[in-house]
């Protein structure tokens, strides 16, 4: 028998098939579409909105701690309309304009949707009925921000001139108040703000008072939702007093130095942001911090007994000669996983210390002192940092936290000490002469800690905590000490030498 033929087309049936499923997701998006907005919403308000009169101050109260230009949540920002309009994570119809009924930012402020009222509790007052009415209206007539609500350019300079006297003691005038006496003059407070876009903002931040040495500036550029460039300057001066502190008419020659002691302190640094809200929030940057200058000490010395048998030490000023120089590395890391607030900062110092200082040991007759101790130092280390920390609300009554801290440094400094001839220079006969060349410092710490903050009831918490340490120190020194009665050269043969080595471990 011959098999009849038949009309059966595999292609067709899967044609129709792949129709069949267009045609019920056509239906279903229709009818979703064709559902009627909530009836429960408060009327729109009838009058004309202006936004900055009307719906700023709305959302400055109620809605941008959490949708404003920093960490949106949702990814939802008011700030400006493009943000607004193109809606949060999972839905673009936040704010349709022209149509508050079924806006979505409308029903959360309203209350009436199942799974979201805004503001959320205990972030802010829920709105009135009456405030929800002017959002609705704001909507209805456009959604319309306004040219004065996004200046494109914001700037402002406050510019200072001042005359200063001082009447008593001008150095220790200057000390205290870290101003000098006379003109000074310059920008108190100078701001820039300009918007590129409705996305991405620069601006500028800073002041400089000349003769002051005093300045600072701070610049930022962000783009939201990918990342920003910070960067910045700072620097001061700080003045001593060359004295002693001793009452300026009072001060015998021998005691005032007759230098201008300041230090200088600043900063400079920059940092790069990655804020990619479907990645974790990255930041990278570098610091430069310094000190130049020299400040005022005090010195103990010893006082003759033919001079007041009585006495057996003095008070000299000195000076201290210092340059530092600190380069920070640092990394920083933030992202929220299955409810989980995680956080990773790491953080690497190269540190050094240059310093000197010329001590008066003794006086006894003429402007110079019989002694002069030098005694100059240097310091290094590296020290890297990493902690990284877990928070988590696990119920409403219960924030738990949990971190660990590593830290490692690696230092070494050296120490010279010489008594010197205060007319030539050199190391003075029966001076002496100590070096430690070779302190050496090494650490590790191990840091955990788990916290828990319990709210059982309004007004009542109770707060519980465990932290562990452990650490390791390695330190070794040497000090050498020289003594030359008779020699007067830069650097003595020694009469006789005493070594000292000194080596301690700890855990």
């Amino acid at each position: 028998m011959r098999a009849q033929p038949t009309n059966r087309n595999p292609r067709r049936h899967a044609v129709g098939f792949v129709y069949c499923v267009l045609c019920v997701a056509w239906v279903s998006f229709n009818l979703a579409a064709a559902e009627p907005a909530p009836t429960n919403l408060p009327p729109a308000a009838t009058q004309p909105i202006t936004f900055d009169r009307d719906v700023r101050p709305i959302f400055e109260a109620s809605c941008f701690r959490c949708h404003g230009p920093l960490k949106p949540k949702s990814n939802f920002r008011l700030d400006n309309r493009a943000s607004a309009l193109k809606g949060g994570n999972d839905n673009s119809d936040d704010i349709i304009p022209g149509d508050s009924a079924k806006s979505r930012l409308i029903h959360y402020v309203a209350r009436v949707a199942e799974e979201f009222q805004m503001p959320p509790e205990g972030k802010g007052e829920p709105l009135t009925g009456e405030q929800v009415g002017v959002l609705r209206a704001w909507i209805d007539q456009g959604a319309a921000w306004g040219a004065a609500s996004e200046p494109e350019l914001e700037f402002s300079i406050s510019p200072r001139v001042r005359w200063l006297a001082v009447h008593g003691d001008e150095g220790k005038f200057r000390e205290l108040e870290g101003i000098k006496p006379g003109w000074a003059g310059g920008i108190e407070q100078f701001t820039l703000k300009e918007r590129l876009s409705p996305d991405e903002i620069f601006s500028a931040e800073g002041h400089a008072i000349f003769d002051e040495h005093d300045a600072a500036l701070k610049l930022a550029f962000d783009k939201a939702d990918v990342g920003f460039i910070h960067a910045g300057m700072e620097q001061w001066r700080r003045y001593y007093d060359d004295t002693g502190s001793y009452s300026r008419p009072l001060v015998p020659p021998s005691h005032d130095l007759g230098r201008d002691l300041h230090l200088d302190t600043g900063r400079a640094w920059i940092d790069f942001g990655l804020t990619r809200p479907d990645l974790p929030h990255l930041t990278f940057g570098y610091e430069f911090q310094f000190k130049d200058g020299a400040k005022s000490t005090l010195q103990w010395g010893a006082v003759q007994a033919s001079f007041d048998p009585t006495l057996t030490n003095n008070i000299y000023p000195a000076a201290k000669e210092i340059e530092e120089r600190v380069h920070i590395l640092k990394l920083d890391l933030t992202h929220e996983l299955g409810g989980w607030q995680l956080e990773d900062n790491a953080r690497v110092e190269f540190y050094n210390l240059q310093s000197s200082r010329d001590n008066a040991k003794i006086y006894t007759t003429g402007p110079l002192p019989d002694r002069i101790e030098r005694a100059s130092e240097n310091v290094n280390y590296i020290q890297g940092m990493n902690a990284v920390r877990a928070e988590k609300q696990l119920q409403e009554w219960w924030l738990f936290s949990a971190g660990y801290l590593y830290s490692k440094f690696d230092g070494d400094s050296s120490l010279e000490q010489t008594t010197l001839d205060p007319t030539s220079g050199y190391a003075q006969v029966g001076g002496d002469y100590r070096s430690a060349n070779n302190v050496v410092l090494r650490r590790d710490s191990h840091v955990f800690s788990v916290a828990n903050l319990l709210t059982p009831a309004p007004g009542l918490s109770a707060f519980a905590s465990v932290q562990s340490e452990w650490t390791r120190q390695q330190g070794f020194g040497q000090d050498n000490y020289y003594h030359e009665p008779t020699n007067n050269a830069a650097f003595p043969v020694p009469a006789f030498q005493n070594s000292v080595l000194a080596q301690a471990n700890l855990d």
